[in-house]
Order: C-alpha cells, then structure tokens, then sequence
C-alpha cells in the first residue's frame, strides 16, 4: 500500500490565480492534470490551461452549472446545471461543444462520479435535490 506524503500547510504557497467574473461553484483537475474546470453562475463551464492560464467557455447550459465529472478513457467532461442538464464535452478541444445532452433530471443535479463499465460510453450515476425523475444511462 502507498502511503501518501505529509503535507505542511504551513509550505503552502500561490502558484498561480485563475480568474472569472462571475462566481463558480465548484472546480475540479482534469485527470491528467493539464486543466482545471469550474461551472458557475454565468450557465458556462470555465477551462483553464494550468500551463498558460488560457480560459476556454464551454457553452451549453440552460441554467447554472454546478456539478462536474471526468470519463477519463473517453477524454470527456461531464457537466451537470441546476435545470437538470447533463453534458459530455471533449476535455482537450480548442472549441468545445457537447457531443452528448441528456435531460436527466427535473431539478439541479448534484456532483457525483462516472464509471468507465460501458463498452462506448461510461455510464453516469446522477442525483438530484428533489423530483428528480429518472436517472439515465448513456447507450
């Protein structure tokens, strides 16, 4: 077993601040570690290079975005907004646009994980707060 190293808090520092100007709910690494991801307030899901600190918008939500997940094999973002709208967006394009949007659910989704088990797609567990309706899974 691998045991993770110590970390000091008091060794922290800032590296590097990524902007936006609209608030963000939530972020996440992309698994190889090249970007960083954040949905907000503004419908859009932000990408930044961690190399050059280019921002990309990821356009497509009918409402805020507040849940994201990665299907690493696939190389795709999985974006959840609070009108129920799940999409799948290439992680690494130079103009992102949805090559998958499902209606999961009649209310905002909350984060959650995929799981790589599907043959073409991974299937995505979602949940939702309240009246939630289905809970889909890709083909």
């Amino acid at each position: 077993m691998t045991v993770a190293p110590r970390v000091d808090p008091a060794q922290t520092r800032l590296v590097q601040e990524l902007k936006h100007g609209s608030p963000l709910f939530g972020c996440r690494f992309d698994p190889s570690g090249r970007f960083v991801f954040a949905g907000g307030q503004d419908n859009g899901v932000q990408r930044w290079d961690l190399a050059d600190g280019k921002k990309t918008t990821l356009a497509g939500h009918r409402s805020w975005v507040r849940a994201l997940a990665f299907a690493a094999r696939e190389r795709l973002l999985f974006s959840g907004d609070y009108s129920g709208g799940l999409l799948a967006l290439p992680l690494d394009a130079e103009a992102p646009t949805p090559v998958r949007t499902i209606d999961a659910h009649k209310g905002w989704l909350l984060p959650w994980r995929s799981a790589p088990t599907a043959p073409r797609w991974p299937r995505a567990a979602t949940t939702c707060w309240s009246n939630c309706g289905r809970s889909p899974t890709a083909p």
